[in-house]
């Protein structure tokens, strides 16, 4: 029986991409913007029409979530991205350096290696292959275990679809051999230029270690502060359509209800109207025993599961119109599940006694778990939303939307995007959506719009105070007693700048 090596493969196929994507990268940096055009579109015309059949080999791969809310975010996708890159550029000359205006060019920081989530692997997929080929970047592609298949399909298509363009062959690269080791040496090797992980926590270690600058989208730990001034109806229905949509999938999605404690027991009823279910202590207490592993992280068979699911799997029942479990906490507590992170629909409760108190809540829940990604207020009074704007450490505050929907660019003017970065600089050095201004660096441009002279004179005072002597020196040097060639060589730089013409 033959021994295989996965480590040993994994890092074979990893360094063999890494030198293709270097070759690849020289190749396109050559290449029109036009033909990069062309490939974005091409990339979404293959993404809508097998957008169905990839929500269905999505869920039927991961069983994660659902097949009618992903094949939404895939249609979404393939409608907003053309809106928001038609026109667009981000590869060479941006901004001529025409009349003393500072120039830029857009320089890929490819090739980029890209960590796939296994919550919503093929429209993250989808979505970061567009913004890179659109900035220019050759990309390595690393899919989660249980996703492998239907990812290895759709890039196969991709692959092919971009050759018969006249890309270099090599413009897409795919990890088929998955292992630690393999990732890491993805991270650490010389052609690699950036690292995006879109949510997945366990290849952190490899990116972290690997000095390389990257881009980490996570879930998020995100709370929403619902305001005595909020249209509690609207806020609730709100709040329960965005957690529940692929059953609690979508990055940014609310983790946890910060309620002014005026307003609690209304809103509680709209919430419970809207399709909340408020688990009982033993209730919450069982579903925390069988959904959180003994180091308190949230267990994969109980991700993308809706709520009459995960209430059965817990051994209690709830009605089949509830769409999100509530367990009411009465402070974050380190002993509390509840308090982190959550991939399904599941919602922690705090009650606080006014804004204030509501605001020093959302901040320990957002530092909690390094957070500083997103949070929701819902509130009609602008003074209040004007603090929570100053002093929430998050990288996106919404307002009156839901969190899911809003962070991702779909109720907001946002970046469409399911890669989220965090305002935590230990989570990247980006808090934005993923966009293809992230993917590229400026080069500036500069011509000259004074001459040497003048602006040495201007900073010194004049040019002979620019390099000031004594008297002394002066007439030793004027009677030929001393040389001084500090002096010689200034006064020759002065005769040069004199002749200088623009």
């Amino acid at each position: 029986m033959p021994i295989i090596d996965n480590d040993l493969l994994s890092v074979q196929e990893a360094r063999i991409l890494a030198e293709q994507a270097r070759e690849a990268q020289a190749l396109l940096r050559a290449l029109p913007a036009s033909l990069t055009d062309a490939a974005v579109a091409a990339v979404l015309d293959l993404v809508r029409s097998e957008a169905k059949a990839l929500a269905e080999q999505t869920v039927l791969e991961t069983d994660y979530g659902n097949i009618e809310d992903k094949y939404i975010k895939l249609r979404f996708l393939c409608e907003r991205m053309p809106q928001v890159l038609n026109g667009k550029n981000y590869r060479g000359i941006l901004r001529p350096a025409y009349g003393g205006e500072i120039g830029e060019v857009g320089i890929a920081r490819g090739p980029l290696v890209v960590i796939l989530p296994s919550t919503n692997p093929v429209v993250t997929a989808a979505h970061i292959l567009t913004v890179a080929l659109k900035s220019g970047n050759v990309s390595i592609f690393v899919p989660p275990k249980r996703a492998r298949n239907t990812l290895s399909a759709f890039f196969d298509k991709v692959s092919a679809c971009l050759e018969k363009l006249g890309l270099p062959s090599n413009t897409v690269g795919f990890l088929h051999t998955v292992a630690a080791a393999g990732i890491r040496t993805l991270c650490e090797h010389p052609a690699t230029g950036l690292i995006v992980n879109s949510c997945a926590p366990a290849a952190m270690p490899s990116v972290r270690a690997s000095g390389k600058p990257f881009i980490y989208g996570s879930m998020g730990n995100n709370p929403v502060f619902v305001e005595k001034t909020a249209n509690l109806p609207q806020a609730a229905l709100d709040i329960i359509s965005s957690r529940s949509f692929d059953h609690g999938l979508l990055p940014g999605a609310e983790q946890s209800i910060v309620v002014d404690i005026a307003v609690e027991s209304a809103f509680a009823q709209a919430f419970a109207a809207a399709g909340a279910y408020f688990m009982n202590p033993d209730e919450a207490q069982a579903l925390a025993n069988v959904a959180f592993d003994n180091e308190g992280r949230y267990k994969s068979e109980f991700v993308g599961k809706n709520a009459v699911e995960l209430a059965r799997r817990a051994g209690f029942q709830v009605p089949d119109n509830k769409k999100v479990l509530v367990a009411k906490e009465p402070y974050v507590s380190q002993q509390s599940l509840y308090r982190k992170e959550k991939w399904a629909p599941i919602l922690a409760w705090y009650p606080e006694a006014d804004w204030e108190e509501a605001c020093e809540k959302c901040i320990e829940l957002l530092l909690d778990e390094d957070g500083g990604h997103s949070m929701v207020i819902y509130s009609r009074d602008e003074a209040v939303i004007e603090q929570f704007a100053l002093r929430k450490p998050v990288g996106r505050l919404l307002i009156n939307t839901p969190a899911a929907f809003g962070a991702i660019g779909m109720t907001t003017d946002l970046y469409p995007s399911f890669t989220l970065g965090s305002g935590n600089p230990k989570s990247g050095w980006s808090p934005d959506n993923l966009n293809p201004e992230n993917l590229i660096y400026l080069r500036k441009l500069a011509r000259p719009v004074r001459r040497i002279d003048a602006a040495l004179a201007a900073y010194c005072g004049s040019v002979e105070n620019i390099c000031p002597i004594s008297d002394k020196q002066v007439e030793d040097t004027a009677a030929g007693g001393v040389e001084d060639p500090l002096l010689d060589s200034f006064n020759a730089f002065l005769e040069v700048l004199s002749h200088q013409t623009y």
